[in-house]
């Protein structure tokens, strides 16, 4: 017998936050879609064998990236699922605005998954009264992880030092100095195609008002720097479970198989594009939330391969990867059209998934600029 899932994928984007609902409004929701009912002879033939629909929602969710928004269909052995993509008021700050209209959107594509079916929308699935229930108490509807509107922070220097990273590794934040400094760091949310296209518009800017037009070639290149050199980086994580001295022998000889040296990826080459080169190269630290301990094969197991995947996935190359029982650190080349941001939260959101959507992490991340030289050749 065929069965007919209808899943939606909460607010888990990347880079944001995550608006996920309560297990109170998806029962409000469940009761008021439940039923069942018969396929007609479309779909009969669409999915052989159908005798019986049944609706149910679920709280299933999944990444979402780009602003893909159709409703996607799955077919498995014994059931057909249906993936919702909601939309919600980016806009918005408010996270009751904001996830209001994601449960708009949510009821709107319910009802178009019945259109599709060519069935009639339940009596009990009515969209003023469902929002009423939510606005009755929208406390009790989303789910307190999701409501939070401040972006994730870079960890503290004091942070950083006690995940195991040099104090001096922090990332300065801009100043007045900083408007025409061709060295100065871009910011955390500036990719480095956005960074050059910026800093190669200043520049021309700078020289026209200086009566010196100049046209720039179209091909640029750009380099991370930092107080540590790539082998210095690279080394220092690889000599993290040494560093720690565990008591136990038998342990430390375990938490080094969850340190990874990638011969394969060499961080001393650029990424090249249609436009430069680029020798992006970032140090990510994660800290576990109230320093919780992860011991058991299992839980690291997940930690190691989860961020192995994200690299995949988000075409990383990471040349080192340390797997702590309380942080993690990450040496990789970045995608040249991701933001530092972007690539801490990329991490962070995949393991909180992988986790069945918990908080593994502080709210917070550390993100670290390196290459082959140090700030000597610039200062």
């Amino acid at each position: 017998m065929k069965r007919l899932s209808i899943s939606f994928c909460q607010f888990y984007l990347e880079p944001g936050a995550a608006y996920g609902f309560s297990g109170s409004l998806l029962s409000e929701l469940q009761r008021r879609l439940s039923r069942k009912s018969l396929p007609s002879e479309k779909i009969q033939k669409k999915y052989p064998g159908a005798e019986r629909l049944d609706f149910s929602l679920s709280a299933s969710s999944k990444i979402m990236e780009g602003n893909l928004r159709a409703t996607e269909y799955h077919r498995s052995n014994k059931e057909v699922e249906c993936y919702l993509t909601l939309t919600f008021s980016a806009g918005d700050r408010s996270w009751k605005r904001r996830s209001a209209s994601g449960l708009k959107s949510l009821v709107s594509c319910v009802e178009t998954v019945f259109a599709n079916f060519e069935l009639e929308v339940p009596a009990s699935w009515n969209k003023t009264e469902i929002l009423e229930f939510y606005l009755q108490a929208p406390e009790r509807c989303v789910d307190p992880v999701g409501r939070s509107q401040e972006r994730p922070k870079r960890l503290s220097e004091k942070t950083a030092a006690n995940a195991g990273t040099p104090k001096n590794w922090d990332v300065p934040t801009k100043n007045a100095d900083d408007e025409h400094d061709p060295f100065n760091n871009p910011r955390q949310r500036s990719s480095p195609t956005f960074f050059t296209a910026r800093m190669k518009g200043r520049l021309q800017h700078a020289l026209r008002v200086a009566g010196t037009p100049t046209t720039f070639s179209r091909k640029v290149a750009f380099r991370t720097i930092g107080e540590n050199r790539r082998e210095q980086v690279e080394a220092y994580i690889d000599g993290q479970v040494s560093k720690e001295q565990f008591v136990d022998v038998r342990f430390e000889e375990f938490m080094k198989g969850f340190t990874v040296s990638n011969a394969d990826v060499r961080l001393q080459d650029p990424a090249e594009t249609e436009r430069g080169r680029y020798w992006y190269n970032l140090h990510v630290v994660l800290v576990t939330e109230s320093r919780i301990l992860f011991t058991d094969g299992g839980s690291l197991r997940l930690l190691a391969g989860t961020c192995d995947k994200v690299a995949i996935k988000k075409s990383y190359g990471i040349s080192r990867r340390s797997v702590m029982p309380d942080h993690i650190h990450l040496s990789l080349r970045g995608d040249v059209a991701h933001s530092p941001e972007d690539v801490a939260l990329s991490f962070m959101n995949n393991i909180a998934f992988a986790f069945g959507q918990k908080a593994i992490f502080r709210p917070s991340y550390y993100v670290g600029t390196f290459g082959e030289y140090d700030m000597g050749a610039v200062r």
